[in-house]
């Protein structure tokens, strides 16, 4: 359970939001009612005050610097640079969590994935909800590219999982899980394995 390798490390980098091992500079420039937080030369992060109430907004420019997204939301969404051509958010509301990511090359946003736990920078996976508990890889970007599903047997309306360890060959992915929010100590390890591949 307390396995991590570097694929979940990825994923956890990125949700932790450490850019490229450390933790971007804080900024401290005020501006009216903002204040930039975070500023690289691919994405920005403000806080904005509005009244008693405080916002966030996110801009993420590509390459060139022309702005592929920008938009306000309630908690402070984390940022991680994964590599020079791509960037991801995780963003959290009210006890919610899902990734989004960014080709900075191409200037493309992808979809926003729930419950995201692991990616290589080309597919993502992450666990659903779909009449039951779903585990999906998929590409990123391409939504005619390589997608897989599988149901997953659980009693609990939430799972939560522990790791996810790349096979030696990196065609499969074996993914730790509990039932619960994973707070329980005493919660059963079960296990699922997710083909990355296209099945010949």
């Amino acid at each position: 359970m307390k396995k991590l390798i570097a694929p979940l490390l990825l994923c956890v980098l990125l949700l932790c939001a450490c850019t490229q091992g450390a933790e971007p500079p804080v900024q401290t420039k005020d501006v009216e009612n903002s204040r930039t937080l975070v500023s690289t030369d691919t994405f920005t992060v403000e806080a904005v005050v509005d009244g008693e109430n405080v916002k966030y907004r996110y801009t993420v420019f590509d390459l060139d610097g022309k702005t592929i997204e920008s938009a306000f939301c309630a908690e402070m969404p984390k940022v991680s640079q994964v590599s020079e051509a791509l960037a991801g958010i995780r963003f959290t509301d009210d006890g919610h969590s899902w990734a989004r990511y960014y080709d900075l090359k191409n200037g493309k946003a992808s979809e926003s994935f729930m419950n995201a736990f692991w990616s290589d920078g080309e597919l993502v996976a992450y666990n659903a909800y779909d009449n039951g508990h779903i585990m999906v890889v998929r590409s990123i970007f391409d939504e005619s590219g390589y997608h897989f599903e599988t149901p997953v047997e659980s009693d609990s309306w939430q799972i939560f999982v522990t790791a996810a360890e790349l096979s030696e060959d990196g065609t499969s992915l074996s993914v730790e899980f509990v039932d619960g929010d994973g707070t329980n100590p005493d919660a059963k390890v079960k296990t699922i394995t997710l083909p990355l591949v296209p099945e010949e």
